[in-house]
């Protein structure tokens, strides 16, 4: 471990994608592939490359190059940087597929000293990067085997013959030989695991149990944390994701007067099937849940509301009784003008799934769920067979000391957020708070402003109370900013006029 990761260690950090590697992908174009196999082998590989360069935040796989290997060794695209550079990654899984298709047609197959000049050009253009980088080689087999699985002993003969023969022609580092299926989920799979994490350098999480026994310090439980699906709020269309497009758009806009005027769609999700409540897996539910319920918009007819709530109701009812859930896909809506392209050609968007679920109290709760791009290749850890008696009595200690909780109440579960909002609100910026003393030390008298627009000030209200000797004798009254003051403003307020309670 360096010196880095020790002094982040100490501090409690780690780093965000510190060590994510360069990758350069050799195919070898002989034995010919099939027409198939070429074209989901490149569409799972332009497929990839899209979302590593449009995901936001740091890089998930900062290098690439591509090689295609038939007669002689062809560099397709040299190891260059991913962000903002699908254009040329793009054309280089169109030559892959060009290189592959001659290939097919050629007769007379390429030797065994292509791989290996393949395999220098790619470890040269790693070096030209950074002298210190190791390489770790991963040769993939494709075969008809119906899933991907690591290679068998007879796999591990020829990982230790290409090792050996790596290291006769002046190249270091390991070989892993894996067997995947030429299934599209599985290749797809494969290129997505290239966007995963890779770093080992520190733990994600740790989790804090009361001690054990006659232990006197807490039980702490070290643990990796892997992603499910790539977050939609990296990628471009995050919208379509979710229910919340005006938070979304709300994060333009610094103020809420650039924002008036804006209109939003009226969302349809096209229902497309049913499922058991039970067989929801709550690792690919994700963002804000939202609750619906039968609408009171004044605009439409009493009779149609009415209809609108009977309808709504026995959708919900049956769905209880029938312990099922309803998996939906949200329609594209007509684009904004802001979406559209130069030439007026609208903006496609992808559709993003959602589920309902029915509620006791009449309501269905909406959740967005993974689609398929969205997910990321996992692989299950082996588990433990036995467990110690020791460990067994210290987690048990451990677990008895815990409160038991009958049903989770977030009323009882404050998680200090006014009190940080409020805090971090009175840390004000001492220019500010200086300019603010000038204005008032030069300003006269404090008149209020006539730049405040009318629509801001229909929305200021003034609560007040009639008062009868000590105490209050009747309740507030909301009254609207205009009712009580019938004369314009003049001058510049002192202080911020509220136009927005």
């Amino acid at each position: 471990m360096n010196r880095g990761s020790s002094s982040g260690k100490q501090n409690g950090t780690r780093t965000l994608l510190g060590k994510q590697p360069a990758r350069s992908l050799l195919v070898d174009a002989w034995p010919p592939l099939s027409d198939e196999v070429t074209s989901d082998l490149c569409d799972s590989l332009e497929n990839m490359l899209s979302v590593a360069c449009n995901i936001s935040g740091p890089s998930r796989m900062p290098l690439f190059s591509l090689l295609v290997l038939s007669s002689y060794p062809e560099l397709l695209h040299p190891l260059s940087y991913v962000k903002n550079n699908f254009p040329r990654l793009q054309q280089a899984c169109t030559d892959l597929r060009s290189t592959i298709d001659e290939a097919r047609c050629q007769s007379v197959p390429g030797d065994g000293d292509c791989v290996v000049q393949g395999l220098q050009e790619a470890c040269a253009q790693f070096q030209r990067q950074n002298s210190n980088t190791t390489q770790r080689i991963q040769l993939v087999s494709l075969s008809n085997l119906g899933s991907d699985s690591i290679a068998d002993d007879k796999s591990d003969d020829c990982a230790s013959q290409s090792s050996s023969s790596s290291s006769s022609s002046g190249l270091s580092g390991l070989v892993d030989v894996i067997k995947l299926d030429t299934d599209p989920l599985c290749l797809q799979n494969f290129f997505s695991s290239w966007l995963i994490d890779s770093s080992t350098d520190s733990e994600h999480l740790h989790i804090v149990l009361p001690p054990g026994l006659t232990d006197t310090t807490d039980i702490i439980i070290q643990c990796d944390l892997h992603e499910r699906m790539i977050n939609p709020t990296q990628l471009p269309f995050q919208g379509q994701f979710t229910l919340h497009p005006d938070s979304v758009m709300m994060k333009t806009f610094p103020t809420t007067s650039k924002a008036l005027g804006i209109s939003l769609p009226i969302f349809r999700i096209h229902v497309i099937g049913l499922m058991n409540a039970s067989a929801m897996c709550d690792s690919i539910v994700f963002g804000m849940p939202m609750i619906a319920q039968p609408t009171a918009c004044w605009k439409i007819d009493w009779d149609d509301l009415e209809k609108n709530q009977q309808i709504f109701r026995c959708l919900v009812h049956l769905l209880l009784e029938k312990e099922k859930v309803m998996i939906g896909q949200l329609e594209n809506v007509l684009p904004n003008t802001s979406t559209k392209r130069p030439h007026g050609q609208a903006e496609d968007k992808p559709l993003g799934c959602f589920v309902f679920l029915p509620a006791e109290n009449g309501t269905l709760l909406v959740k967005s769920v993974a689609s398929q791009e969205l997910l990321l290749p996992f692989q299950i850890p082996a588990m433990v067979d036995n467990c110690s008696e020791e460990s067994i009595q210290t987690m048990e200690s451990s677990l008895s000391k815990l409160e038991l909780i009958d049903v989770f109440n977030p009323l009882l579960w404050p998680c200090r957020l006014y009190e940080c909002l409020k805090s971090k609100l009175k840390k004000a910026d001492p220019k500010q708070s200086k300019k603010r003393q000038d204005s008032m030390s030069h300003s006269g008298s404090v008149q209020p402003s006539a730049g405040v627009p009318s629509a801001q000030r229909n929305k200021t209200f003034v609560l007040s109370s009639a008062v009868s000797g000590p105490r209050c004798t009747t309740t507030g009254v909301m009254h609207s900013n205009t009712d009580r003051v019938q004369h314009r403003f003049q001058g510049k307020p002192l202080l911020p006029f509220p136009t927005d309670l």
